[in-house]
This record gives C-alpha cells, sequence and structure tokens, in this order.
C-alpha cells in the first residue's frame, strides 16, 4: 500500500500498480498524466496519484479503455469500481485482447497473520475473491472444507523449505499455492522452482499477490489451461503492417513469433500423453525421505508444454502491447 505523503519514482510505481513504465509514459503524453514533480528527468508520482492509478488499473483489467477513466474524479472512479464488484459474478471469462483475465471467479484462501493484516489495509476494491481465511497452517488443516476446496492458496511462510512446500501441498486446492516468504533455503527455492510454485518475497504490495495470480489463473491446469490472449489475429496483422514504417522489422517479427507460439500451443495441447511415463515419474512417485507422500501429482507433459508456450507467448505480447500503447498503432488501446 503507499503511503499518501510519500514521493514515488515511476519504475516503484509501476512496480505498486502493475502499469509498464512505458505506458505510464504514453499516459502523460497522450493524456497528460502529470506527475507530482520532477528533479531534471526524473519524475515523482504522489502516494495519491499511486492509489488512483491502481484503481484506475482494476477498471481496465475490467475491460475499460483508459481514455474513459483518466479523467473521472476519484467519486466517478469509485462509482464504477462499485458496479464491477456489483457485476462480477455475472461477468464472463476474458475474450481475447487487452487486459487481465478476470479474478472474480477465483476462489482465493489466506493463510497468515501478515497476509490477512495485508488484505486489511487495501482502501480500493480488491481483484480477488477471498472466501476463507486462516491465521496459520494448523488451523487451516483442521478448517478446510476438502469437498469445496477452494481455487488457490496464498501462504505466508518465515522459511521456504521442501518440507514446509509438502506441507502447503498437502492442503486441499485445486491448483498449485502461490506462497509469499520471509526467508528461503536453497534446497527450498529448488524444490519450489521444480514444481512450480510461485514465491514472492515479504515485504509485498497486494497489487503483487494480485499479478500472481492472474499468471497462476493463467496456468491453470483446469478447464481453459492457456494463457488467454492479448490480440486477435485481426490486430496482430493491423500491428505488423502499422509498424511497418519504423525502418525495422521488430514489430513484424514480434507478430510471427507470437503467432507460432499460438500454435504450437494448440498442437501440444492435441498430441497424445504416455501414461506410462508419467507413472514412472519420479517427481510423482518418490516422497521426501520420512515423509509420507503429498506432492501432488503433475499435469500432462504436453498440457505442461502448452501452458509454458502461453506463458512465453504471453511475456512476447506484453512487450507488444507497451509498444502498440506507445506508437498507438491500434484504435483503442486500453
Amino acid at each position: 500500500m503507499s503511503d499518501p505523503s510519500e514521493l514515488y519514482k515511476i519504475g516503484t510505481v509501476a512496480k505498486l500498480t502493475g502499469i509498464a513504465v512505458e505506458r505510464l509514459r504514453a499516459w502523460e503524453r497522450r493524456y497528460g498524466l502529470t506527475p507530482a514533480s520532477r528533479e531534471g528527468k526524473t519524475r515523482f508520482f504522489s502516494g495519491i496519484q499511486v492509489e488512483r492509478l491502481q484503481r484506475i488499473k482494476r477498471l481496465i483489467d475490467q475491460g475499460h479503455p483508459v481514455s474513459t477513466l483518466i479523467n473521472l474524479d476519484d467519486a466517478a472512479l469509485n462509482e464504477r469500481l462499485q458496479v464491477v464488484a456489483q457485476q462480477s459474478t455475472e461477468q464472463p471469462e476474458s475474450t481475447p485482447g487487452y487486459g487481465s483475465p478476470n479474478l472474480s471467479n477465483l476462489n482465493v484462501a489466506l493463510i497468515g497473520t501478515q497476509l490477512l493484516m495485508l488484505e486489511q489495509t487495501q482502501t480500493s476494491p480488491s481483484q480477488v475473491n477471498v472466501v476463507s481465511r486462516w491465521v496459520n497452517q494448523s488451523v487451516a488443516a483442521e478448517a478446510i472444507d476438502k469437498d469445496n476446496a477452494p481455487d488457490t492458496l496464498v501462504v505466508l511462510l518465515g522459511s521456504v523449505t521442501p518440507a514446509s512446500l509438502d506441507d502447503i501441498e498437502s492442503l486441499p486446492a485445486k491448483t498449485k499455492p502461490v506462497v509469499v516468504y520471509h526467508y528461503a533455503t536453497e534446497q527450498g527455492m529448488q524444490a519450489a522452482k521444480d514444481r512450480a510454485i510461485s514465491l514472492l518475497r515479504w515485504p509485498i504490495a497486494w497489487t503483487e499477490i494480485e499479478q500472481a495470480l492472474v499468471r497462476q489463473s493463467q496456468m491453470s491446469w483446469g478447464h481453459g489451461p492457456l494463457a488467454a490472449r492479448r490480440f486477435s489475429d485481426e490486430q496482430l496483422l493491423s500491428i505488423a503492417s502499422s509498424g511497418s514504417g519504423l525502418g525495422c522489422a521488430c514489430p513484424a517479427d514480434l507478430v510471427h513469433l507470437i503467432s507460432t507460439l499460438n500454435a504450437f500451443s494448440e498442437h501440444a495441447l492435441a498430441c497424445p500423453d504416455d501414461e506410462q511415463d508419467d507413472r514412472q515419474d519420479p517427481r510423482t512417485q518418490r516422497a521426501p525421505p520420512g515423509r509420507a507422500d503429498r506432492t501432488a501429482p503433475r499435469a500432462p507433459r504436453h498440457l505442461q508444454i502448452a501452458q509454458r508456450t502461453s506463458q512465453a507467448r504471453l511475456e512476447l505480447e506484453q512487450v507488444l502491447e507497451d509498444w502498440v500503447l506507445a506508437e498507438e498503432w491500434l484504435p483503442t488501446p486500453n
């Protein structure tokens, strides 16, 4: 959470709001988003501006164009956010194009006293639908409903170790957890990487947790496993054509890469998996020494390939999206 009395450099603002530096600069040129102060070429934004940008980002993620938001006063922004909150349970899943996936239908459980305190400090409506809150894992283990498990867990750990990750994965949830941690052992960091568990270092802003849940939802192993596309085929063609006047082929090359990754994701989903290989995979069969086997089964191999490919495509789309915003290659970018 930002401090209204503090000033923040543009890079810090980007981290606190989830809005890329390039996009903030584009808004400054296009919409007159004026920093609170400058020192030479360094821009400084106030805490009040940061909180306002966080509200704008939430509305953009729900499909509102920035051009309809940037000049609204705080009362009008809050009114729109209230409407979004009321309609969130009726919203369909995200469609291809700009914006992040809608988290309103993702049921999340929080575990850890400091996480609960962090949630309480939020002054703006959260994207996250928190359905359960527990002060620690012991309480969660006794209270969690196995027949109605949350979609995912956000857990605060004192130390990341293979054993602590085992304990988290023993708790019922439909997808991998997001782990916020104070400290970590080398073995714990490697174990988290091997198990594709997201790690976030404490202290942390609530928006960072939301962004991690966006990434997590994009890699969900349930229905619709691939990250939602940010650009339609028609938009990609328009971008490639608009970028031809730059004197380099980078925009068109990015479009080719994105299109190729889209095609490969579809191909990977169509490939059959060898169940025998999955049964023999030691990571799904061997428990840590002296512990019961609590490791969650891995997704089928080709599904994993398709998911990771779509994540790589999403990274390239983010680069292209910031370029599109800066150059105004599409008529109504968010």
